[in-house]
C-alpha cells in the first residue's frame, strides 16, 4: 500500500508540465543525482531524464532518499565537483 507522501510524490510528477520533446531539447552538460532509498515514482522520473537528455550522466547516492542535499551534503558536494570536473568547469 503506497503512503499518502508517496502518493503525492508521484501526483507532483505526473501534473508536472515538461515534456520529454522539452527535456530532449536539452544541450547543457547534465548530472542527474538519486538517492538509492528515494521513492520508485521519482526514482523512475530520474530515470526518464537520463533517458531523455543525451549525455546525461546518472549518479545513485547511497543510502540516501529524496532529500540527500539535506541527508548527505558531502556526497552531493563531491558529486557537483565531479560534474564540474567532468565538463570542464
Amino acid at each position: 500500500r503506497q503512503s499518502s507522501n508517496a502518493r503525492a510524490t508521484s501526483n507532483s510528477n505526473l501534473i508536472n508540465p515538461t515534456t520529454i520533446a522539452e527535456c530532449r531539447s536539452i544541450r547543457a552538460p547534465m548530472t542527474i543525482a538519486c538517492g538509492e532509498a528515494t521513492t520508485l515514482s521519482d526514482r523512475r522520473t530520474s530515470e526518464v531524464l537520463r533517458g531523455a537528455v543525451e549525455g546525461a550522466h546518472y549518479e545513485t547516492i547511497a543510502g540516501a532518499g529524496h532529500m540527500s542535499p539535506l541527508s548527505h551534503p558531502g556526497e552531493v558536494a563531491g558529486l557537483i565537483l565531479r560534474h564540474l570536473s567532468r565538463v570542464g568547469a
